[in-house]
Parts: C-alpha cells; sequence; structure tokens
C-alpha cells in the first residue's frame, strides 16, 4: 500500500515577547527569524506499508503483520528562543520506519488471547540550522508499544457472561526534538470488565488503571519552567 497526504501552508505570525529585537531590525536577535508575518510552507507524507493478514490452526489463530515507512517533507515544528519566543518553522525532513504486529488465538470455545506490538524508528532526516540535528528523534513517538489481552466467556445463572483484562505498555517517548526536555511515557495500564450479554445487549461494569499508575503522558516546558501534566 502507497499512501500520499498533504496539509496546506498557512501565514503565521510568531509570538514575541519584548526585548527579543533590541536592535529594531525585524528580526529576533541572535537569529535571521523575523518577529514579523511568516509564510509556513505546505508538509507533505508519503507512507509505503507491505503487510499480510493470515488464519492458522483451523482458523483459531489470526495474525496481522506489516512493516512501513513514512517520509515527511517540510514537518512544522514550534520552536522556542530565550528571549521568550514562539515561532513555528518548517524543519526539512523526516523519517519513520517500523513493524507491527497483532495476533488473536482463541485457544479453547472459551478463551481467548490476543496480543499487539509494535517497534518505531522515527527520527530527522534533513534540517535547517537552529532545529535539532540529522538523526534526532522525533517527539511523539515511542520505539516500543505493546499490548495484552485476555477474554474468557462463562455461564452465570443461566446467561452468558464475560471477562476481559487487558494490559497495556507505551515506550518512553519525548516532547521536543533531541530527545531533550522531561522523557515522558515508560508506563503500563491494566483494564478490567465483566459483563452479562442479555440477547444483543452487553450489560458490564469496567475499571480502569487497575494499579493506579501515575503515569506521564506529555509534558510541555513554558518560560518560567514549571512543567505541567
Amino acid at each position: 500500500q502507497w499512501a500520499q497526504g498533504f496539509r496546506l501552508g498557512y501565514p503565521d505570525k510568531p509570538y514575541v515577547a519584548p526585548g527579543c529585537d533590541t536592535d529594531q531590525d525585524g528580526l529576533i536577535d541572535g537569529s535571521d527569524v523575523s518577529t514579523g508575518l511568516s509564510a509556513i510552507k505546505s508538509d507533505f507524507l508519503d507512507t509505503y506499508e507491505l503487510g499480510g493478514k493470515f488464519r492458522l490452526l483451523d482458523d483459531r489463530v489470526s495474525v496481522q503483520a506489516a512493516v512501513y515507512q513514512t517520509d515527511w517533507n517540510d514537518m512544522p515544528v514550534l520552536t522556542f528562543f530565550e528571549c521568550q519566543a514562539e515561532v513555528m518553522r518548517n524543519l526539512g525532513k523526516a523519517r519513520s520506519r517500523g513493524a507491527e504486529l497483532a495476533v488473536a488465538w482463541q485457544v479453547s470455545e472459551d478463551f481467548k488471547v490476543e496480543l499487539g506490538a509494535s517497534y518505531t524508528d522515527a527520527e530527522v532526516s534533513k534540517t535547517i540550522e537552529g532545529l535539532g540535528n540529522e538523526g534526532d528523534r522525533l517527539p511523539g513517538s515511542p520505539k516500543y508499544s505493546y499490548n495484552l489481552g485476555l477474554q474468557y466467556d462463562f455461564s452465570l445463572a443461566g446467561l452468558d457472561s464475560f471477562i476481559e483484562w487487558n494490559l497495556a505498555y507505551r515506550g518512553k517517548l519525548y516532547a521536543a526534538l533531541a530527545e531533550s526536555g522531561m522523557p515522558v511515557g515508560d508506563y503500563y495500564l491494566m483494564n478490567a470488565r465483566w459483563g452479562l450479554k442479555l440477547g444483543q445487549v452487553d450489560l458490564a461494569v469496567f475499571g480502569k488503571n487497575l494499579t493506579n499508575d501515575d503515569g506521564l503522558v506529555w509534558a510541555s516546558q513554558i518560560y518560567d519552567g514549571r512543567v505541567y501534566r
């Protein structure tokens, strides 16, 4: 499969705090970045994917697997300056390569196991001065993620009932270029659900984050140094 997409460019007015242009030349001090209106170029995405779906052991096991590569050109990135300025700029190029696997196994008539895993290697492949280095890991991209799910069906007081349990892991990632700032992710999330099947209606109770894990899902830095969750 091959797919291509794009987002239209747009004009952008950066946030520039007083004192960022002390010589009044229209540029942020120490850079060639304008303090006025600028044009953000359109960014383009090309994705190539090769995968397959398979059924094994008399259809009791299903497997979905894929490898992919995504090329991202002129991706817009919000950049920060010490004088308290925020400017959106086009980075250059980025490349993501990865693999995904999903397996569902009907162990018995009443018991089912599901497993999913993914690997992503996402990095900057071409940049401009002041926006990181080639080979930097892209923000928001964990290298590893996986999940395990179990489902057991049984009879309760003559009614069809089920129990579902799921454990998911999200790998470590960064919110800024060059793996800078506070790392987030690297946490587990456990959920469970029990219910009854009443004809075409399911009646269930559920619990989320049963281990009460206080995982950090994202962090952004503001000028006074505080970090928000």
